[in-house]
């Protein structure tokens, strides 16, 4: 072989060698589920999809939950029958039912206001638009407005903000409607949900940063509709 014919056979090695390895071609995409408004206790899980399919469900709800959806949702044949081979118990809520969840059914009642309560209730409409606040002049007044909107489900959850907390909690218990707590924390709030079903959450802001108050309300925001524990029935 020549050393002209040798020199392109070399050349054209190392140009192979440079060339780009093709693309990879990307994996396809996993299927997109449905859009959902989802919330879940240890006990409760409520979906709000339009359509709501098995994999959903496998997403969302675990064995040994209580499932609530919304009225208008439809529950596919594969998610009817994942329901039933997982023994889940489904509830449809209605608009005109005490559960059903509408704006004002989630309120805020202030008798102490700090500068940290004030920045709270400045920022509701625009992270809580469905939650009603209201400014009560004294810690009576709001255990009696908090027990009213309770017994007449005008509200399913409320969060009392005073500096009596202890005394409108332990007030407001002797009605058989109200299941309050005094919440120190927003770790404690799926706890009380579970073995309380609170459904009046009461907070002392002195010492509390904005922080500390609005992590509560995002979440008390992902808690599904308080419900009476079965055991106290």
């Amino acid at each position: 072989m020549s050393n002209t014919a040798l020199v392109e056979q070399i050349v054209a090695k190392v140009l192979q060698q440079l060339q780009p390895a093709p693309a990879a071609r990307p994996a396809p995409s996993p299927p997109s589920l449905p859009a959902a408004s989802t919330a879940a206790s240890a006990t409760e899980a409520w979906l709000d999809a339009p359509v709501i399919t098995a994999e959903l469900l496998q997403h969302h709800v675990r064995r040994g939950q209580r499932l609530r959806i919304a009225a208008r949702s439809i529950l596919t044949p594969s998610a009817r029958d994942w329901l039933k081979a997982q023994g889940i118990e489904c509830q449809r809520v209605g608009p005109n039912t005490s559960s059903a969840r509408g704006k004002g059914r989630r309120q805020v009642l202030v008798s102490t206001v700090t500068a940290p309560v004030r920045s709270l209730i400045q920022s509701l409409p625009r992270e809580w638009p469905d939650w009603k606040h209201e400014l009560l002049g004294q810690a009576d007044e709001l255990l009696d407005a908090g027990v009213r909107a309770i017994c007449t489900s005008e509200a399913e959850l409320l969060v009392a903000v005073t500096d009596r907390a202890a005394m409108v909690a332990c007030r407001a218990n002797r009605h058989p409607a109200v299941r309050a707590a005094v919440l120190t924390s927003a770790a404690e709030l799926p706890a009380l949900a579970d073995s309380l079903g609170v459904n009046l959450l009461v907070i002392d802001p002195r010492g509390r940063s904005f922080i500390d108050l609005r992590n509560v309300l995002r979440e008390c925001a992902t808690l599904p509709p308080p419900r009476c524990p079965t055991h106290w029935r």
